[in-house]
């Protein structure tokens, strides 16, 4: 199952990160949409095209405060 998703979750464009995280849920996936509607059409076919997925939340950027991925090394 995690299999099929995980591929599922590759080949969809807007899916711009894919964490597979220990704790309360399985995945965090960074995801991006020009808008609401987009956004909502990824996480409705997510649900339909994948039985086993039963639940997701969302969080939402409100304002980016830092981004980096630099990794300092001395």
């Amino acid at each position: 199952m995690i299999a099929q998703l995980r591929t599922w979750l590759m080949a969809q464009e807007h899916v711009q990160q894919i964490f597979y995280v220990t704790g309360q849920v399985d995945f965090v996936l960074v995801v991006t949409a020009p808008n609401a509607e987009s956004y909502e059409a990824l996480m409705t076919r997510l649900m339909s095209d994948n039985p086993n997925v039963t639940c997701f939340t969302t969080s939402m950027v409100l304002t980016v405060i830092k981004r980096s991925l630099a990794i300092p090394v001395p």
